[in-house]
């Protein structure tokens, strides 16, 4: 791969809050990503079962994928959300890496921090940053626009009149066609690297009905009371953790047949980006993976807030057409990682990365950051004022093995024996805590280390009310 007729396309897609074992990768008798599964099941592909993202949030994951660097390297998304860092002038995106080295690069994304507000826009030639739920033709079209509407009995909201409920799944689809169709000009006049981040596995969920009754059958929920029950915990996330209960049997049901839903939708597009890119004349290198996952109430918490468990950090991977990957399918490994993999085997720089080459080594642990929080326990007290609950809100760090997990919290840390989350073995186990808070404290600081992060990102009205539906502020 270093000739220029001889580099092959990158296409890399994530799914926002997709969580491991909610896929069929993660468990088979979960039918939600049969698609995902078959093309991890192609000789030129490899699933990872051990992939971890850098961040419990979009903002930081996404800015670890596309700079290389983790998140107190980076800065982005590790304050507040009402505080979130721009792009530091000082690094360079995955974007300028690749358009330097000869390729073509667009992004598309409905996630408004990942895109222009945070500055992750960088290095690409193309972008579709889309952030209004009624901006149905941007970048499609009027054809896709009449595709949708013959099949909206099967991709629709079933009889609703409610916009949203026809607005939300209209968003994949047509992010799917657009993607498609710049894949087919880019590809004309050389090889191109896609950003594809598809936001709408994001709560609240909205898939469509046909999918969902799948997912209900065997209940005696509707869709429309499953979808307005998973919508009256998520769209009120702080509230529902300040009750101090767990989620009703109803409700656990509704929550998650809704995102199993939406996991199911989106496999087909996947399946149907993959097919496209497969159709192309060039080789085209394909990652499907997630930038986060998402909690049910697991230790009181439901979204993706707080925590740096598994449930959030364990994400699925795929990658497809690199040759020699499958070596490392046992391995743990990180998006940092393979996106230095990938730039150094078309030849494309990728020096102040700080993963590895998944093709030479193995990391052998995963590194995971989340800023202080303390807003957030706030928030949960703002709702209940004897709220009882207890969070880790200092600057939070993990350094994960195949056995161990540690935390460290502040000047505390923290000892687990996996998959056991919940006992808390440091004062059994100190020569393991100092052995991998050693690790830990070489490669992660507890605040960031970039020094230019000073600019934090502006919100238009638009930006900030797409912001507050997703439940950022």
């Amino acid at each position: 791969m270093t000739t220029h007729g001889a580099l092959p396309s990158v296409l890399w897609i994530t799914l926002d809050s997709v969580r491991h074992d909610y896929t069929s990768l993660g468990t088979p008798d979960r039918e939600t990503t049969p698609n995902l599964q078959a093309i991890a099941a192609r000789d030129d592909a490899v699933s990872f079962d051990s992939c971890f993202a850098h961040a419990h949030w979009t903002p930081s994951s996404s800015a670890s994928i596309l700079t290389g660097r983790r998140v107190s390297s980076h800065g982005i998304g590790f304050a507040d959300t009402t505080q979130v860092a721009r792009l530091p002038d000082s690094l360079t995106t995955a974007g300028e890496r690749f358009s330097r080295a000869g390729y073509n690069t667009a992004c598309f994304s409905t996630n408004p921090y990942l895109g222009p507000v945070t500055g992750l826009d960088r290095g690409f030639d193309i972008g579709h940053w889309s952030t209004s739920h009624l901006d149905m033709l941007s970048g499609a079209g009027i054809r896709t626009a009449v595709k949708y509407l013959l099949n909206v009995r099967k991709l629709g909201g079933g009889f609703s009149l409610s916009p949203r409920d026809h607005f939300d799944p209209i968003h994949p689809r047509y992010q799917t066609e657009v993607v498609k169709g710049w894949m087919r000009k880019l590809s004309r006049d050389g090889p191109f690297f896609i950003y594809n981040h598809i936001n709408s596995t994001h709560h609240p969920y909205n898939p469509p009905v046909t999918v969902l009754r799948r997912y209900l059958a065997g209940t005696d929920l509707s869709a429309k009371e499953a979808i307005r029950t998973a919508r009256a915990i998520t769209d009120d996330i702080w509230g529902f953790m300040a009750e101090e209960r767990p989620l009703t049997e109803r409700e656990k049901t509704a929550l998650v047949a809704v995102y199993e839903a939406e996991i199911a939708y989106h496999d087909t597009l996947v399946a149907e980006l993959y097919k496209y890119a497969m159709s192309l004349d060039t080789p085209v290198i394909v990652v499907v993976t997630a930038d986060h996952g998402e909690l049910f109430g697991e230790q009181g918490v439901v979204g993706h807030n707080l925590l740096l468990s598994d449930g959030i950090v364990h994400v699925p991977l795929v990658v497809s057409g690199l040759p020699d990957m499958e070596s490392r399918d046992d391995d743990i490994v990180q998006h940092i990682d393979v996106m230095q993999t990938i730039l150094e085997a078309v030849g494309a720089d990728a020096s102040g990365f700080e993963g590895v080459n998944l093709l030479k080594q193995s990391p052998g642990f995963a590194i995971a950051e989340r800023g202080p929080r303390p807003s957030n326990l706030e928030a949960i007290r703002t709702k209940n004022s004897l709220y009882g609950g207890e969070y880790m809100t200092d600057a939070l760090a993990m350094l994960r093995t195949d056995t161990w997990k540690l935390l460290r919290n502040g000047d505390e840390h923290h000892l687990y024996r996996l998959p056991d989350e919940g006992t808390d073995l440091a004062k059994s186990y100190p020569d393991v805590v100092e052995t991998l808070s050693e690790i830990l404290d070489e490669r992660v600081s507890s605040s960031p280390t970039v020094e230019d992060a000073d600019a934090t990102a502006a919100y238009d009205p638009e930006t900030l009310s797409r912001l507050e539906s997703l439940g950022y502020l």
